[in-house]
């Protein structure tokens, strides 16, 4: 569904947005919570993807000329569809500058959580806005840590395709030592999101290779 379209950039919420709030917001409920507040700290979290995907596609036009055909927000995050991708220290750079516009919306957001936060709406989204920085550093596909690390690989001359091999590797180390050093319990929930996570990587390593066919990169 097409929300709108700003700076150029058409704006669309994948149904599983949808799914995602009602479950929450229900769960929020059904615990004896105020399922309104909950709504109001997802559609902060909404503001700080969409602010997080945007920094992606404004610094990817503004420095490079690469232009975003849509970004979609989904359950898990958003993704900024860019037209070509930013190559070498090109992706290091795009991808580096949405975690920190998630830090630098946290730290902004939690002296005023200090001051004036009725309900603990301000402090909860300085709280997830660090999370989704701090999570997007983690060098696994599709997350920004993922990019940054094959685009540094690229940029001291491995091979593209290699590059983005290694980061898979790499992903998985990352996602066995979280659950191994007791970092996240393991659930169905988190089982889930790492499992989408490496089979999106793989769908990366596909789309790259495809990319490839007949180039040098």
């Amino acid at each position: 569904m097409k929300l709108c379209r700003l700076f150029g950039i058409d704006v669309l919420i994948d149904s599983s947005w949808f799914l995602f709030v009602t479950i929450l917001m229900f769960m929020e409920s059904a615990q004896g919570g105020n399922a309104l507040i909950m709504l109001g700290i997802l559609l902060l979290l909404f503001l700080g993807v969409l602010i997080h995907e945007y920094a992606h596609a404004l610094t990817a036009r503004r420095l490079y000329g690469i232009q975003t055909r849509k970004i979609v927000l989904m359950m898990f995050g958003g993704a900024a569809f860019l037209d070509r991708m930013p190559w070498g220290g090109k992706e290091v750079v795009v991808g580096v500058v949405g975690p920190v516009s998630s830090f630098v919306l946290a730290g902004l957001a939690y002296p005023i959580s200090l001051v004036f936060d009725p309900h603990g709406v301000v402090g909860a989204f300085a709280f997830l806005n660090f999370i989704l920085g701090a999570f997007n550093l983690l060098p696994v596909f599709p997350m920004d840590g993922g990019r940054m690390l094959r685009g540094a690989l690229h940029a001291c001359g491995v091979n593209i395709i290699l590059a983005t091999q290694i980061c898979l590797v790499v992903g998985l180390i990352c996602v066995v030592t979280v659950f191994a050093i007791g970092l996240l319990s393991i659930s169905v929930f988190t089982v889930i999101i790492f499992a989408i996570m490496m089979m999106a990587g793989f769908g990366e390593l596909r789309m790259v290779k495809h990319i490839c066919k007949g180039e040098r990169i």
